[in-house]
């Protein structure tokens, strides 16, 4: 049976095990440069579908087109440091906002550019600490966090306008909405036009009747 450990015991152990060479993990300036999609965002919901995830709303996009207002990321659920050993990895918590450094993986989907330090969390505009985060190539997790805070400041962001949502929190379609619209007012002035006509037959049975009785 696996033994499952915590995060910080995994990065202890990792950089002198034989795990690290296979792991993709670049410097903070690589990370930047391999991204294809830089962006921050809040994470709101995580589901298992059928591989964990967590989903999150776009905020502001600073590398790439995304063109979504909410996307889903993959998460590995655990690193397996050995045949025995196995670290488990803790989600971000729902309602975070986080800078993510992506790419889109074979499948084409967004997936994370490395193993490692290719998310952050987000305050007051700002990169406060590494999700997932560990020293690597000679650089320690403050250091990540500067670049990424460095890369922000240079780059002002698209903003990306919030679409709506229905009960279950699911963004809706605009172009669903549009046409549910559509037709509602098509039936709405069907049923009017419908009442108009008894309205008018009424009337002319009505005139009729009077006619006779004269």
């Amino acid at each position: 049976m696996k033994r499952i450990f915590p995060l910080a015991l995994f990065l202890l152990v990792l950089w002198t095990s034989s795990t690290a060479a296979r792991l993709i993990v670049f410097t903070a300036e690589e990370m930047l440069e391999q991204a294809q999609f830089i962006l921050i965002g809040e994470v709101k919901e995580l589901r298992q579908d059928p591989q964990l995830e967590f989903v999150l709303e776009v905020e502001t996009v600073y590398k790439g087109e995304i063109g979504m207002a909410r996307i889903s990321v993959p998460l590995r659920e655990s690193f397996g440091i050995s045949p025995v050993i196995e670290v488990s990895i803790e989600p971000p918590y729902v309602g975070a906002r986080m800078l993510l450094l992506l790419r889109v993986n074979e499948f084409g989907r967004l997936a994370p550019v490395a193993d490692l330090n290719w998310a952050a969390y987000v305050s007051e505009g700002r990169v406060s600490e590494l999700y997932l985060g560990a020293a690597a190539h000679q650089q320690q997790e403050a250091d990540y966090v500067n670049a990424f805070n460095l890369f922000l400041s240079e780059n002002p962001g698209k903003v990306v306008t919030k679409l709506p949502v229905d009960d279950n929190g699911d963004v809706v379609n605009p172009e669903k909405s549009a046409g549910q619209l559509t037709s509602a007012i098509f039936l709405m002035l069907a049923g009017v036009l419908l009442i108009l006509m008894v309205v008018s037959a009424k009337i002319k049975r009505n005139s009729v009747s009077r006619k006779k009785s004269l």
